[in-house]
């Protein structure tokens, strides 16, 4: 037997009696038989290739190397030359450039976009821009389940009396309303380091209550690195690794008491961030 490493990265096998080549892998797979003839005779519903052609929902190779390849995802019949071709494996590693072409990338890897953009779910222009940012990652696991991997600065920010600040809600542009109970997160910029990212995350999330140049403090001791998976919120069905790096710190010139509002610009209008100082939250 000869192993067969198929564009969808799955590990499969081929009786070697039916293959030319030793190893396929990706575009070296061969579409000759094994006495080196090309492969021209294809099957479907309408017969034999020829003027009328065959069926495309039906079309199989009347060779059963051709017909595994086929059931493996390494081949596929192109009607335009009227042979088979390799199939280009999926990217690991979403590298588009249009917002149309992440739609597609997410659509045929299990990912329904039509819910995206729909109540509190941002858009898949959101998550495009995000990507192009430098944000966010997006690849495939080894099972073939698209991923978004995000690495995320969280400040535990302290008034006088150890209480801890949380965003508990967003309004967006648009009115709609966006639940978050968490504490300051500030997403990470491609190769950004997290110890720099302090003072840019808390001048865009509440600059606009801080003088221009607040007095920040961090607990260097207090850092600690964790990585959580789950479901996202904001993008439907999308499965999220964040690398948290979390870290104690104090702010001067924030109301020490009560609730307040923020407001940050974004590309669609005015975010508003609703703070409130809690007193038991806990990390998860």
């Amino acid at each position: 037997m000869h192993l067969v490493r198929g564009g969808n990265a799955r590990l499969m096998s081929l009786p070697a009696k039916l293959l030319r080549s030793t190893t396929l892998y990706g575009r070296s797979f061969a579409t000759e038989h094994p006495d080196g003839n090309t492969c021209s005779s294809v099957k479907g519903t309408r017969g034999f290739l020829g003027s009328a052609g065959p069926s495309r929902k039906n079309t199989r190779c009347c060779c059963r190397t051709h017909a595994a390849a086929v059931n493996l995802g390494l081949l596929r019949f192109d009607f335009c030359l009227g042979r088979f071709v390799m199939t280009e494996p999926k990217p690991a590693v979403f590298d588009g450039a249009r917002t149309e072409d992440l739609a597609v990338w997410l659509q045929d890897n299990g990912v329904n976009v039509f819910s995206y953009g729909v109540g509190t779910a941002k858009t898949v222009a959101e998550l495009f821009d995000e990507v192009q940012n430098g944000e966010s990652v997006l690849h495939l696991s080894p099972d073939g389940v698209p991923v978004r991997t995000v690495r995320v600065l969280s400040l535990l920010i302290r008034n006088s009396r150890g209480e801890v600040l949380v965003e508990e809600q967003q309004v967006r542009p648009n009115g709609s309303v966006r639940s978050r109970g968490l504490p300051l997160s500030e997403k990470l910029v491609a190769t950004e380091s997290w110890r720099p990212a302090v003072e840019r995350a808390i001048k865009e999330e509440l600059g606009s209550i801080l003088p221009s140049n607040p007095k920040i403090t961090v607990d260097d001791s207090s850092y600690r690195q964790t990585v959580e998976s789950s479901v996202s919120v904001s993008y439907p069905q999308l499965r999220c690794q964040y690398q948290c790096h979390r870290v104690e710190v104090k702010v001067e010139g924030l109301p020490n008491a009560g609730k307040f509002v923020t407001v940050e610009n974004c590309k669609d209008g005015v975010l508003q961030l609703h703070w409130a100082w809690r007193a038991n939250w806990q990390a998860p």
